[in-house]
């Protein structure tokens, strides 16, 4: 899946999960792209990956997030209890 993701002239990936949901997978990505790239470019870029992605056989959903920095957390944040 990452390699498919790099194959796109984007971004970098900063962040990957796949995980299973039954007996098919989900998969998350944070994908960076230039702060110069236009909306409309990130929009169809990261719209290209999700539908790739979820063109695998065994991938259910896939969710990409875009964004121009890799400062930012993981999609997910670990709640301390």
């Amino acid at each position: 899946m990452l390699y498919l993701i790099t194959r796109f002239t984007t971004p970098k990936v900063s962040y990957l999960e796949v995980y299973h949901a039954g007996t098919e997978l989900i998969c998350e990505a944070d994908v960076q792209f230039p702060k110069e790239t236009s909306f409309e470019v990130v929009h169809n870029v990261a719209e290209a990956i999700q539908v790739a992605l979820e063109c695998l056989e065994d991938v259910n959903r896939a969710y990409i997030h875009a964004d121009f920095t890799v400062l930012n957390p993981a999609s997910h944040v670990r709640r301390i209890s």
